[in-house]
């Protein structure tokens, strides 16, 4: 089955709408589908029909395609369109197999993370709210928050944490704080800096004032010293800035 042209797909698809109420005629569809998924699902025009199958027919014959997308998972999220097609995937699949999918991606968050590709799929899934996958996540990432926090890809997964639950903005205040100088390092980066500009703001929304505080000592005192090394004109202009302790974090970074 060649799909892989515009018209042909446009094709493919009217037949699926006029036989989505057969299911011997839906089943046999997906079952000649499955043999070529990745192809399909990795392809920006062809994967449309595989989603049309997904939107139209009843749970029996997709459930070949479901099991395609759980085995075929990391392969399609670390593509550039294959994860388009498995974000799509995990709003379409339902049932048990949904709930494998998505705890699957959980499981290697980490590695996908740090993929140019693969840390859309993570924030996704993050973005869904589910308190078990949000949790499963913030544990596999718990250990590379500083790492994620410098890069591209990994400062938006890391803030992503921080939007989804409270025990995210807990863990990654946690991480900083225990890092030396982490407050300071992430400061100075220039992806690093979102994130401390969210940590501060999210631990100081939620009322964690012990960990704004420590995170806020951490950078204080890189400012002052910084600031003793300035001449006296600009240093007095800080010094009275500083003051404002309500402004104190912004201009932290602002510095830095």
């Amino acid at each position: 089955m060649m799909i892989y042209g515009l018209d042909r797909a446009s094709s493919i698809i009217k037949l699926i709408k006029k036989v989505n109420k057969s299911l011997p005629h839906a089943m046999a569809m997906t079952r000649v589908l499955s043999t070529r998924f990745m192809d399909i699902m990795t392809h920006p025009t062809a994967r449309d029909v595989i989603l049309q199958c997904l939107i139209l027919f009843p749970r029996k014959p997709n459930e070949v395609l479901y099991e395609k997308v759980i085995l075929h998972f990391q392969d399609l999220a670390i593509h550039e369109v294959g994860c388009r097609s498995l974000i799509d995937c995990i709003a379409l699949i339902h049932g048990d197999q949904r709930v494998r999918l998505i705890n699957k991606i959980a499981d290697v968050s980490d590695y996908l993370s740090y993929d140019r590709h693969g840390n859309f799929v993570v924030q996704n899934l993050l973005g869904l709210k589910n308190k078990g996958i949000t949790k499963k996540i913030t544990c596999c990432l718990q250990n590379q928050f500083m790492g994620l926090a410098v890069r591209k890809e990994g400062c938006l997964v890391v803030e992503k944490c921080m939007e989804a639950s409270d025990d995210g903005i807990i863990a990654v205040a946690k991480k900083i704080i225990d890092c030396r100088r982490g407050a300071v390092r992430l400061a100075r980066n220039r992806f690093g800096n979102y994130v401390i500009q969210a940590v501060l703001e999210k631990t100081k929304e939620r009322g964690f004032n012990s960990l704004y505080d420590a995170i806020v000592r951490q950078l204080e005192a890189r400012c002052r010293a910084s600031i003793g090394r300035t001449q006296g004109g600009i240093r007095s202009t800080q010094d009275a800035y500083i003051r404002d302790q309500s402004s104190l974090h912004e201009w932290i970074i602002i510095f830095m």
